[in-house]
């Protein structure tokens, strides 16, 4: 790329140039400067706008308003081009409609300006029309990743809800190992799938937690002849829900058997009254079955051993739910949350490569943001937590809302005013 403005200001008619016209030179060879170091355009954009050095520098010259004007036609027309470009990468090659389209816009200025700098207006329309067609094509192709986000949101929603109901049960009552693994790994998946299908207000899904209940109930210590009856009456029903609810789960039947002899021996030590007072007997069944496994162990007998040593495992108490992880609230948090539809974000993939992708749909669900391609082809989606961590390890940039010629004229003045200084009263 290459800043012919500056060519012209060393030519024999850049040195004829009066004051007010070296100083309209000046300016707009900073301008495109400006333009050619963005990071906000792919180099053959930058190629393309680049072609419009003279007509705007003409257009400048014919119109002074050019400068303080944010609404002239030309500035329009190049903040338009560069806005558009965003959406274009080098992998989409030189044949893509919107190169091709820019391309034939820039042409027609070459072509056709003279003096009329409306037709750079004209010129800008076409661009958004064509630009608001190529949206309304991806429209569809948007909904369809929505649809997906949509739905994975719904099953993560009921994954989350899901984990919490069974945490907040063992966090409030030891349960053995087994029990605890099967509620997280098998049980957990039912109640997914009510959530889904039935949501929180049916009475499949109250069902469900009363069994979740029930089960953790029944392993705890039946202090009373009242508490022992209990259990021993409704482990018919119990065991009748448990086998329903689990249905759609898939469970080998080996995993199936293991559970339910666990489940007896668990309830064998919740009646014994010589258990009633620990808080969980079945950790008296684990430190008895770890002793069988050592006595076995060096009497040689490896089935055994290898049996106590499952027992022994099944009936410690079950670990603590894995912890949280803590949400980091900082400036890149806030960035990420006030982000708007139709924002662009330049992203760094895995090998490296940049590009550039708009939000173009946020889950009502989840705040899930889907971001594609100018087509409405999915880049990538991402929670509002997710995508602050990638700011935070810049491997994710928001690019600058403000038109380019207006940052390029910010930029111009915060220069001259150094280069210059302050002038004296």
């Amino acid at each position: 790329m290459h800043n012919v403005l500056r060519d012209l200001q060393e030519s024999p008619i850049g040195a004829k140039a009066n004051q007010l016209e070296a100083m309209t030179i000046e300016l707009v060879a900073m301008l495109f400067d400006f333009v050619f170091e963005t990071k906000d355009l792919p180099d053959s954009m930058k190629v393309l706008v680049g072609r419009l050095q003279i007509p705007v520098l003409k257009a400048a010259m014919l119109d002074g308003a050019f400068f303080s004007k944010k609404s002239h036609p030309s500035r329009l027309f190049v903040n338009a081009i560069a806005h558009a470009g965003i959406g274009w990468s080098p992998t989409m090659g030189l044949d893509d409609p919107l190169y091709k389209k820019v391309e034939q816009l820039v042409h027609r200025v070459l072509d056709e300006f003279t003096d009329d700098v409306y037709l750079f207006d004209e010129l800008r329309k076409d661009l958004e029309a064509f630009l608001a067609e190529e949206e309304t094509s991806a429209e569809a192709t948007i909904q369809t990743s929505a649809d997906e986000i949509n739905q994975r949101d719904r099953q993560e929603i009921a994954r989350v809800v899901s984990r919490s109901e069974i945490e907040k049960r063992l966090e409030t009552h030891a349960v053995p190992n087994f029990l605890g693994s099967f509620l997280r790994d098998n049980w957990i998946t039912t109640l997914v799938q009510l959530h889904l299908q039935d949501g929180e207000e049916s009475e499949a899904w109250a069902s469900a937690l009363a069994t979740l209940d029930d089960l953790v109930w029944s392993v705890q210590p039946k202090r009373t002849s009242e508490e022992r009856k209990k259990l021993v009456a409704m482990l018919p029903n119990l065991l009748k829900r448990l086998h329903g609810g689990l249905q759609n789960v898939g469970w080998e039947a080996g995993e199936r058997e293991q559970f339910m002899g666990n489940l007896v021996e668990a309830h064998a030590a919740a009646v014994k009254p010589s258990l009633a007072s620990m808080p969980m007997p079945t950790t008296a069944v684990a430190e008895a079955a770890a002793a069988a496994a050592e006595e076995a162990h060096a009497k040689g007998d490896v089935e055994m051993a290898a049996k106590a040593r499952a027992l022994a495992e099944a009936m410690a108490p079950a670990p603590p739910p894995e912890p949280m992880i803590e949400v980091v609230q900082d400036h890149f948090a806030e960035l990420a949350a006030t982000l708007e539809r139709g924002m662009w974000i330049e992203f760094e993939g895995e090998d490296g490569q940049l590009a550039f992708a708009k939000l173009a749909w946020v889950s009502p669900l989840r705040g899930t943001y889907l971001f594609t391609n100018r087509q409405g082809q999915k880049a990538v989606s991402l929670t509002a937590d997710e995508l602050a961590e990638r700011f935070r390890n810049d491997r994710a940039r928001l690019v600058e809302a403000e038109p380019l010629v207006d940052r390029a004229f910010v930029s111009m003045m915060a220069s001259l005013e150094e280069r210059f200084g302050e002038q004296p009263a």
